[in-house]
């Protein structure tokens, strides 16, 4: 074990033979590795070939022997090679590892030999994953650079608007940057509102200091942990910031940037030019990102294998998908800002909107005919019929002008939705051009007149652009895994998605992912099926308290499903001490005596009256049971019984 270590923390930056330490000090065990035999020179042996692997097998290779006093050279190899692929498929290195013994009856006989040997192989598995991640961090950080480099620059262009005298620009920018921050504030006041006032405090200076796309990737490349009473864990957060960030500064950022600089022409200044180019270039290097990141999540893959891990192995075919992805997310933001520009110009204001405006309530007139306006978060009610809009409308926007695909998934826009914003925006692209190009029948000429851009540059632009944005979308599509292809054209709803997860498979823990979907989604359709299951799996739950059965979780589950009064009971009791548990590590509690409930302001009452009312319903159904166990025992004894357990319940409680 200690050489093994020794050896993984070495390898953690080289990739060298075994034999070539070059430390004498610090590795002098390392290089005897040679003359050890047996059962360390195959551990040692799994760990150089670890090393000094580069291609990943498609495929888990094989290798029958039982005996490790039999293994070969060739079957250490072959061990490694499956080990090596594990990692790149499991979600961590203790179901790596737990694969890896299950899959050979050698490895498997010598971790029943040595109790050390699993946590070894754990031990090396972590280190290689560090190895792993350490561009994916180095990826955040430069994104994180970038964002807030690309606030400094729209600051930049405010400031040379003023001074040229161009009021409506300068406002115009200034106002999609404060939008971006504003809407980062929200994110994080509810991120953090049960935290206390300095906390919150600090995290709103991060956003108004332009660092917090820093911070965001800093938590999210350290893995920080999910803190109790943080709404979202740091990789959602992250996203969410950076979706705002699309959907407030870079798309309508550059739209105003190339507006004012095709009424500039050549007299263009070079800050105009690099912050219009920085600003396309950010957008498409963030929307990249959250495409990236969410496809090499390895908990995404377990569990939605048939949407996420379109990445390619190959090394070359994961870096043509990376340039692709960047490439189609800056020339689709480039023709719509184009194209926009163009029909302004052609339009005005209103013929602008009314383009835009149909595209975007056609789209959720088919949402609410498919019956999937809903959005995904159990979040009813009035409430969650705006923020269903607001969900549907923002994402078909970030989707329509900066291409994530991450979008394509049935949760958001989806497959076919994604496809046809594509070719929209190609036809959109010429069909402005060439309106532009008939400068003649323009009805619109007192805006025109102010940009003086000749009309065959304009068209032939434009062409170019589209045959770039063409060109990277086809690579895209040639660069991935073939059996992924069809997400970009499927046509499920997001409500048939949540149907079949439970329908088509037989494990428990997926099957329950149903109650973190709305209610809308699967309720009419499949309603009585979850019901019956839930009542019967239910019990079990209860008793045998498996490891994926938290508090949390049994908290999600609708109490109108479940219908044996005795289950209804025992889950309220276990929400009551969750919701208890999780009031107690609050900053204030909200849980007091009957006696000081009147001195709790009104606002706070409201706030967590569905938590004061669960409370009580568990209090009295306690009460009400301890009573009937003291009618049924009478006498003097079980009264003081009861009596003693209620205290102690209240107590607790």
């Amino acid at each position: 074990n200690t050489y093994i270590f020794i050896e993984c923390k070495r390898r953690k930056h080289k990739r060298v033979p075994l034999h070539h330490s070059g430390h004498e000090k610090d590795f002098k065990l390392v290089k005897k590795a040679e003359r050890f035999k047996g059962e360390t020179a195959i551990v040692l042996g799994i760990i150089n070939n670890l090393a000094k692997s580069r291609r990943i097998s498609s495929d888990i290779t094989s290798c029958a022997v039982v005996d490790p006093q039999e293994l070969t050279k060739h079957d250490v190899q072959q061990m490694s090679s499956g080990l090596l692929f594990l990692i790149k498929q499991e979600i961590d290195e203790r179901e790596a590892v737990r694969k890896f013994l299950s899959e050979y009856p050698s490895m498997e006989a010598l971790s029943k030999k040595h109790d050390e040997f699993q946590e070894t192989l754990e031990n090396i598995c972590s280190k290689i994953l560090a190895d792993q991640q350490r561009w994916a961090k180095i990826k955040l950080f430069v994104s994180a650079g970038v964002s807030i480099v690309d606030m400094i620059t729209d600051i930049a262009m405010v400031v040379e608007y003023f001074n040229r005298n161009e009021t409506n620009f300068a406002l115009a920018t200034l106002a999609c940057l404060l939008s971006n921050l504003t809407c980062q504030a929200f994110m994080t006041f509810f991120q953090n509102r049960k935290q206390p006032f300095k906390r919150q405090l600090k995290e709103q200076a991060f956003v108004f200091s332009l660092v917090k796309p820093g911070i965001d990737a800093f938590r999210v490349a350290s893995e920080s942990e999910h803190e109790e009473f943080h709404m979202v864990d740091h990789m959602t957060e992250w996203t969410v910031n950076k979706a705002i960030e699309l959907l407030a500064e870079s798309i309508p950022g550059a739209v105003i940037q190339l507006t004012a600089i095709m009424k500039t022409g050549s007299n263009t200044s070079l800050t105009a030019a690099f912050s219009f180019i920085f600003c396309i270039f950010t957008a498409a290097l963030t929307s990249t990102l959250i495409s990236w990141d969410w496809d090499k999540d390895m908990e995404k893959r377990k569990y939605n294998p048939w949407f996420y891990g379109y990445l390619p192995d190959d090394l070359l075919r994961k870096v043509i998908v990376f340039f692709s992805l960047v490439s189609l997310s800056a020339f689709n933001l480039l023709t719509r800002s184009f194209a926009v520009v163009l029909i302004y110009l052609k339009a005005g204001f209103s013929g602008t909107a009314f383009v835009l405006g149909i595209e975007l309530l056609f789209y959720l007139i088919v949402k609410v005919l498919r019956r999937d306006f809903w959005y995904w978060m159990p979040i009813y009610g009035p409430i969650g019929l705006f923020l269903s809009f607001m969900a549907r409308s923002a994402s078909k926007v970030i989707c329509d002008w900066t291409a994530v695909v991450q979008l394509r998934h049935p949760n958001e826009v989806g497959g076919a939705f994604f496809s046809a914003s594509f070719f929209i925006t190609i036809i959109l692209g010429m069909v402005a051009a060439d309106g532009y190009k008939r400068r003649e029948d323009n009805s619109n000429g007192d805006i025109q007149g102010e940009y003086q851009i000749d009309e065959n540059v304009v068209f032939y632009m434009m062409c170019g652009i589209c045959l770039c944005t063409t060109l990277s979308y086809a690579a895209l599509l040639l660069s991935i895994k073939r059996k992924y292809l069809t997400t970009f054209i499927s046509t499920t709803t997001s409500n048939e998605m949540a149907q079949s997860v439970f329908l088509d498979n037989n494990d428990d823990v997926n099957k329950f992912a149903i109650f973190g979907d709305n209610t809308h989604k699967w309720k009419y359709k499949i309603g009585e099926d979850v019901k019956i299951w839930l009542n019967e799996r239910l019990p079990n739950w209860l008793d045998e308290h498996p490891d994926w059965f938290t508090d949390k979780r049994m908290s999600i589950i609708p109490e109108e499903m479940i219908m044996d009064q005795e289950l209804l009971k025992r889950v309220r009791l276990k929400n009551v001490q969750w919701v208890v548990e999780e009031e107690r590590r609050g900053s204030i509690s909200m849980i007091v005596p009957s006696s000081r409930r009147k001195s709790i302001s009104k606002s706070r009452k409201q706030r967590d009256s569905r938590s004061l009312r669960s409370i009580e319903e568990g209090l009295k159904e306690i009460s009400s049971e301890a009573d009937k166990s003291s009618e049924g025992k009478g006498g003097a004894t079980s009264s003081e019984d009861t009596g003693l357990e209620k205290s102690c319940y209240k107590e607790e409680i």
